[in-house]
């Protein structure tokens, strides 16, 4: 990340702080696993109406405090990590990597953020059958001045405990796209698709740009320095 782009985004975490001291009372109130996006969106919309300040942020700064906002709720709420055949058996597609992204979405949509830069990244392991646990993972994903963003409260949650508060929390907030990349490639996943596009691509950057080629009729220069091993994959800046 360019160092006049980190310089803007230390200006905004320290308004975020300031904004989250305000607002975080409110993540007791109750939303459990009923809440789908629509509910979250709503969500988005009172905060805004309870501190104007939330106004002021950009599309980085708000999807930021979303993300810290929603896992605080998580844990306020005692929300169970969903991640295994016996989670699942009791609480079905809640608590899902699934569930958290639609919810996320739902969250920045409410606080403003233009919905044509609000995506879902998705991972997934070629080889693993589909009735299998894990197949698949999916995160969302904001672009911000031409660079890609994702959060993924499950996976905070699944490199952390089952905890949704705590260092990894951090790290999967605003986790630049090639280091998710890179994680989900550590995982066992080895092919990535952005919002259910019409293939798979075996990067988190080459399913951008297929997507945006298919979908948005742009083309992304596929700069000379990616390479596809994916133990060696050197993104440029700010992806």
């Amino acid at each position: 990340m360019k160092e006049r782009d980190m310089h803007s985004h230390r200006k905004t975490m320290m308004r975020i702080i300031a904004i989250l001291t305000c607002i975080c009372l409110l993540s007791a109130i109750g939303y459990g696993s009923s809440v789908d996006r629509s509910s979250w969106k709503n969500k988005g919309t009172e905060l805004l109406l309870v501190n104007q300040k939330i106004s002021s942020l950009d599309s980085f700064g708000k999807a930021f405090m979303a993300y810290n906002y929603y896992c605080t709720t998580m844990t306020n709420q005692n929300a169970p990590l969903n991640s295994n055949l016996e989670t699942r058996a009791t609480y079905g597609t809640d608590y899902t990597c699934e569930f958290h992204t639609e919810n996320l979405m739902g969250l920045f949509e409410g606080l403003g953020i233009p919905s044509t830069d609000i995506y879902y990244i998705a991972a997934d392991d070629a080889d693993c059958l589909a009735t299998m646990m894990n197949c698949n993972h999916i995160a969302a994903m904001i672009q911000y001045n031409g660079n890609w963003y994702v959060f993924d409260p499950w996976e905070a949650a699944f490199t952390n405990n089952g905890s949704y508060t705590g260092g990894t929390t951090l790290e999967w907030n605003a986790m630049t796209s090639g280091e998710w990349n890179n994680r989900m490639v550590e995982q066992g996943y080895d092919r990535f698709s952005l919002d259910g596009g019409d293939s798979w691509s075996p990067t988190v950057f080459d399913a951008i740009t297929d997507y945006q080629e298919t979908f948005e009729g742009k083309r992304t220069p596929i700069p000379t320095q990616i390479i596809y091993d994916t133990s060696q994959i050197v993104y440029p800046p700010g992806l």
